[in-house]
């Protein structure tokens, strides 16, 4: 099972949530956190969600479509996911086989 996770938010995420107060009629932002946590704990910028969270479904699901024009290992992705995270998918594929197989051969016994 696959899920967001929480993370803090950055300090440029900061900034635009306060420029939304009061966009559209009078308000207030209130950060519930000290001054010092802004500058000394939260990030520039948060990572992007493409290398926060799991890909190995799409992953998965593109390598199941067999289409020779995409190699995935050489996609253009936007914030390419690491080497390790395709190793850990290809580990995936490997014992989602091994299951299948196993399982086919079960069924045919």
């Amino acid at each position: 099972m696959y899920s967001l996770d929480v993370v803090q938010i950055s300090r440029v995420q900061a900034k635009q949530r306060a420029g939304r107060a009061g966009r559209t009629r009078p308000g207030k932002c209130y950060r519930l956190y000290p001054l010092a946590v802004y500058h000394d704990n939260l990030l520039d910028a948060t990572v992007p969600e493409i290398q926060r969270s799991s890909l190995a479904g799409s992953v998965l699901y593109l390598k199941s479509l067999d289409l020779p024009d995409i190699d995935i290992l050489k996609f253009d992705f936007l914030d390419p996911p690491s080497r390790k995270f395709f190793s850990l998918c290809y580990s995936i594929m490997n014992l989602v086989g091994r299951a299948r197989a196993l399982n086919g051969a079960h069924l045919h016994t």
